[in-house]
């Protein structure tokens, strides 16, 4: 058995590796998740809707439909997201409860979301 003992190959992997993960990096951002509710973030420095609602384990999304980029922060779950313009980002927040985020660049920028108690989402 041979083994080689030339810098080249490792170089040429490593090339390839760093361009499959720039390319999967590039079409997670494009592809759109499945979401229960979508919230637009806009120029006009407000989310809509202000209020959402969903079940538990539901993922919501934010898409950004203006130029600006927005930073998303939640009170109980940290950092959401970097939403850049035309790209949405998805979240599930754990448990249930009435969660609030922010875009910490923007004053002013805020909403909820409230995710239905699990005992209820039974009953349905």
């Amino acid at each position: 058995m041979h083994i080689a003992t030339s810098a080249r190959p490792a170089a040429v992997v490593t090339s390839i590796s760093i361009v499959v993960l720039i390319a999967a990096a590039c079409s997670s951002s494009t592809t759109p998740p499945a979401c229960a509710t979508t919230i637009t973030a806009s120029d006009d420095l407000r989310f809509a809707p202000t209020n959402a609602t969903v079940g538990v384990g539901a993922p919501v999304c934010w898409k950004n439909s203006g130029t600006l980029q927005h930073v998303l922060y939640s009170d109980a779950e940290g950092s959401i997201g970097v939403v850049l313009p035309g790209q949405i980002v998805a979240h599930t927040f754990k448990g249930s409860g009435t969660f609030r985020y922010v875009c910490v660049l923007h004053a002013g920028m805020a909403g909820t979301v409230s995710v239905g108690s699990p005992f209820f989402e039974r009953q349905r």
